[in-house]
């Protein structure tokens, strides 16, 4: 007979508060912590060129880049900002038209990857690089990729029989404000690319219009410092300021609630994570039944591990919860229809900076 020893860690991990910046109320509804504060300094500052905020995640590092591109657009411009995942552009589009609601403001807004761009010239007729130029002039922010954005200033949209800089010289004279968000998850070449983009960016700014670039993770690599340090590029990290396991502050915001976080051994050769659930689906229903209001998130490590815990959870009579999918093979409409459902099945990516509003969460 084979045996199977099972290995349960339990870890408690305490509450993480941010501390409020000293000017911290910019709207009645909305404080800002200490890196929010600093990265705006910073970005203001003329001595700085690059700026790297490392908060912590769930503290707020949409909105620290957020707020220079709307509060400071009589100088910067227009903003990019580039993201690694489509399911993050997607989530960003949605956090940012949350954001202009709390602030009162209307910035317009597109996203941009290559279907997006395909969709658009067949829908007006126009060729990619007339498309470009349209939402160029149309929008004042866009969510896009770093492979768009070294596509653009590495020249590629444009006619070898005319300017070949057209298409470079419309975007980056107006989009002067780029930030990079996750970019500890890039690829090696599009590390290499951004900052190759950086360097040709600086080489064509005037001092007058100078373009800052903000970087946005609470794992950066110190190469990318390093790289930039020895290149003549002045930067400044930006860290967070914590507590931890505080009852209730009036000096620091919340972001993490107390975890009570188990991690069990499991071998995919004996079943994964797809057998866990099978043999612990009585538990999950009991979960939520005691908990109603919760929302949880499964993630695999394939997109049809993911399909068939999908379909085991659907077809199981214990199971009475509403089911969403959300991988790479999920269509746009059934992806949005997930994020309503009481328990998500997705595959690795998409938890990366995407913002899930969960109090269970099993993945492998």
């Amino acid at each position: 007979m084979l045996w199977r020893k099972i290995t349960v860690m339990r870890i408690k991990l305490l509450s993480t508060w941010s501390k409020f910046s000293s000017e911290s109320e910019i709207s009645p509804n909305v404080k800002l912590v200490t890196h929010q504060r600093e990265v705006w300094d910073a970005i203001t500052d003329p001595k700085i060129q690059v700026v790297f905020d490392t908060a912590l995640t769930g503290d707020g590092k949409t909105l620290a880049g957020l707020l220079p591109a709307v509060k400071e657009k009589r100088s910067l411009d227009k903003a990019l900002f580039a993201y690694p995942t489509n399911e993050l552009i997607r989530d960003q589009d949605r956090q940012f038209r949350l954001w202009s609601d709390r602030l009162q403001i209307n910035p317009r807004v597109g996203q941009l990857n290559s279907s997006e761009l395909s969709s658009l010239m067949r829908d007006e007729g126009l060729s990619k690089a007339e498309t470009l130029r349209t939402i160029a002039s149309d929008k004042d922010i866009v969510l896009t990729n770093p492979d768009i954005f070294t596509l653009i200033h590495r020249l590629y949209y444009d006619k070898r029989s005319a300017n070949a800089a057209t298409i470079a010289q419309t975007w980056l004279a107006q989009y002067r404000f780029i930030i990079f968000d996750e970019f500890h998850i890039f690829s090696a070449p599009q590390v290499a690319n951004v900052l190759d983009g950086i360097a040709f960016i600086r080489a064509n700014a005037t001092e007058k219009f100078p373009t800052k670039f903000l970087f946005l993770s609470a794992t950066p690599d110190p190469l990318l410092v390093n790289a930039l340090t020895k290149a003549g590029i002045s930067s400044k990290v930006v860290v967070g300021s914590y507590q931890h396991g505080l009852q209730d502050s009036i000096t620091h915001r919340r972001i993490l609630h107390e975890v009570q976080l188990e991690l069990v051994s499991s071998q995919q050769s004996l079943g994964g994570i797809e057998k866990w659930i099978s043999e612990n689906l009585q538990s999950i229903s009991e979960f939520f039944a005691r908990y109603p209001e919760s929302r949880g998130l499964i993630i695999a490590n394939s997109v049809f591990a993911a399909k068939r815990i999908v379909k085991m959870l659907k077809e199981s009579s214990i199971c009475k919860l509403s089911i969403g999918e959300n991988t790479g093979l999920t269509g746009a409409e059934v992806r949005k229809q997930s994020m309503s459902t009481q328990l998500i099945v997705a595959t690795s990516t998409v938890d990366v900076g995407v913002d899930f509003e969960i109090n269970f969460l099993n993945g492998v």
